[in-house]
C-alpha cells in the first residue's frame, strides 16, 4: 500500500514492527515504573514531553513516511524510560527477575539478527523474511545485501541475473562485479527465462504482477529475493 500523503499512525506502527517485541515489553514496564514514582514529576516531564512532542510532529505535521530513521531522536528517551524498570516498587521484587530474563532473550534476539540488523523486523511478524510485507524503503534496504548477493551467486554458480531494484541496484552490481541486466517494464507482466533478483521495496509498488505466483528460490539478507524462471514457470503463467 502506497500513499502520497502518508498515514498519521505510520510511526507508532513502525516502532512496533521494527523493534524486538521484548524491547517493547521492557519499555512498557519502565513506563509503568516511572508512572508509579509520584516523586519523580520532573523526570516524567523531561522524559515524556520531548519524545511526545517530536512524535506528534512526525505523525500529524510531517508527511514523509519513508523510514523509522526520521524518529531516531526519541530513542534515547525510550532507553532511559526502559531503564526505569529496574526501579520498580520493592514490593514487586519479581519484576526485576522478569526483566533479567527479558534482557537475556533480547540479547539473544539481537545477536541472532546479525548481520541483518538494518532489515530486522519483529519476530512476531515473521522476522526479516516477512518485513517487506509491512514496511519498505529505508526500513528495509540501504543496499546492504548486494555484497552478500555476490557471494551467493558465486557459490550457486549463477553467472548472470536480471534485476529489479528501487534504488541503486545497477551501481551496486557494477561495484561488486555482478553480471546483470535491468529488467524492462514489460517483464513486470511476464518475465523472461532466467534468474531474477528483486529488491523487496519493489514489491510494495505492486507493479510486478507475477511475483505472487512464484516462490523465491532464496532470500539474500532481508532485502533481496531471488527467483529462477524456467520453462515450467513460464508455461504456468501463460496458461493462466
Amino acid at each position: 500500500m502506497i500513499s502520497q500523503k502518508g498515514w498519521w499512525y505510520y510511526f507508532p506502527f513502525a516502532i512496533l514492527f521494527k523493534e524486538p517485541f521484548i524491547f517493547d515489553i521492557i519499555c512498557l514496564i519502565g513506563f509503568i515504573s516511572l508512572f508509579l514514582r509520584k516523586e519523580d514529576f520532573i523526570a516524567k516531564l523531561c522524559l515524556l514531553s520531548p519524545p511526545a512532542a517530536y512524535l506528534f510532529v512526525a505523525m500529524f505535521i510531517n508527511k514523509v513516511d519513508i523510514g523509522i530513521r526520521h524518529i531516531l531522536p526519541i530513542y534515547p528517551f525510550m532507553f532511559i524510560i526502559a531503564g526505569y524498570g529496574a526501579r520498580f516498587p520493592k514490593k514487586l521484587k519479581y519484576i526485576k527477575h522478569v526483566l533479567s530474563i527479558l534482557l537475556i532473550v533480547l540479547a539473544i534476539d539481537v545477536l541472532a539478527a546479525y548481520p541483518g540488523h538494518l532489515s530486522y523486523f519483529n519476530r512476531l511478524l515473521g522476522g526479516s523474511g516477512n518485513g517487506y510485507k509491512y514496511l519498505s524503503d529505508s526500513n528495509l534496504s540501504w543496499g546492504q545485501d548486494w555484497k552478500r548477493l555476490k557471494a551467493y551467486l558465486d557459490k550457486a554458480g549463477i553467472k548472470k541475473i536480471s534485476i529489479k531494484a528501487a534504488f541503486t541496484g545497477s551501481k551496486n552490481c557494477d561495484y561488486y562485479g555482478i553480471v546483470y541486466r535491468e529488467a524492462t517494464e514489460e517483464e513486470n507482466i511476464v518475465p523472461k527465462k532466467g534468474v531474477y533478483v528483486i529488491e523487496a521495496t519493489e514489491l510494495a509498488t505492486g507493479k510486478i504482477k507475477w511475483i505472487e505466483k512464484i516462490m523465491p528460490i532464496s532470500r539474500v539478507g532481508g532485502s533481496l529475493l531471488v527467483y529462477n524462471i524456467d520453462n515450467n514457470e513460464l508455461n504456468k503463467m501463460k496458461a493462466e
